[in-house]
């Protein structure tokens, strides 16, 4: 459970140690190809999380958990801005059980 209550973030996630090289080295492209979808007319950028089980968890509670983690400066960079729209998944994929394929299709 993160400082806030949300039992939505990956506080503990087993794998955290060995994911955090593999997303230092794409952090930079990341954020680039983010701040380009932002800048870009006619491109709808959609974020999708894990909200781990917690359905009261608004998707602020799982970027704010994010961010009060060990590794807030690989969060900041990519953080929603306001208005973007969010999805928060269920399960292992973001086309399974959400409305990601209602957003993209209209």
């Amino acid at each position: 459970m993160s400082p806030d209550g949300c039992r939505c973030a990956p506080v503990g996630y087993p794998d955290a140690e060995e994911l955090i090289p593999d997303v230092g080295e794409i952090i930079e492209p990341l954020t680039d190809l983010v701040r380009r979808a932002r800048q870009s007319e006619g491109v709808d950028l959609v974020y999708v999380n894990n909200n781990y089980g917690d359905f009261t968890a608004q998707f602020s509670d799982i970027v704010g958990a994010a961010l009060a983690g060990a590794r807030p400066d690989l969060v900041k960079p990519i953080v929603p801005s306001e208005g973007c729209r969010v999805l928060a998944k269920v399960r292992h994929s973001a086309f399974y059980s959400t409305p990601r394929a209602y957003l993209v299709s209209g």
